[in-house]
């Protein structure tokens, strides 16, 4: 199911799917536009984490281990977040990535889930500047007793809009 926008497009309709929607793209972009790394942090799966940076390409040879521990992370999302921030107003960043973002695939298997998010869009900032957001990350999330939580990722990944196929 592709959806854009704020609202749980699995709310009412499948519990699993209602959950990972909402810490993949509600908590992210909410914590995301605030600068405010705490409302995420519950999450992730700290022990069990880390991050693969695709960096635009489809070949694993081209990819590279970027965060080790949720720590390097969590630096990481806040020096992006920040930036954002200081460039546009918080409604502006919020519209911008929701409309942007789109969960595409979630694939469970008992406590495991792969799931696939896309960014198509773009962010104008308020000295005109615009910023594309294209490209694709595929989450591993585990079921723990207090529900899904992120283990793991692959980000940076292209789109079809980057001249790779769409899935069919």
């Amino acid at each position: 199911m592709s959806h854009t926008g704020d609202k749980n497009p699995f709310d009412g309709i499948c519990p699993d799917r209602a959950a990972l929607w909402k810490i993949l793209v509600h908590d992210d972009i909410e914590a995301f536009i605030d600068c405010d790394w705490e409302r995420h942090a519950a999450d992730f799966l700290p022990s069990a984490f880390f991050g693969i940076d695709a960096a635009g390409s489809l070949s694993p040879e081209g990819w590279s281990p970027a965060f080790g521990s949720l720590a390097d992370y969590r630096e990481n999302w806040l020096g992006f977040a920040k930036k954002s921030a200081s460039r546009a107003r918080r409604e502006v960043l919020r519209q911008a990535h929701f409309a942007a973002s789109s969960l595409r695939r979630i694939e469970i298997s008992g406590d495991f889930a792969m799931c696939v998010k896309h960014f198509d869009g773009e962010v104008t900032y308020a000295d005109g500047s615009i910023e594309r957001l294209d490209w694709q990350t595929v989450y591993f999330c585990r079921k723990i007793a207090q529900g899904w939580r992120i283990a793991a990722f692959v980000g940076f990944l292209p789109t079809a809009g980057a001249g790779v196929p769409a899935a069919t």
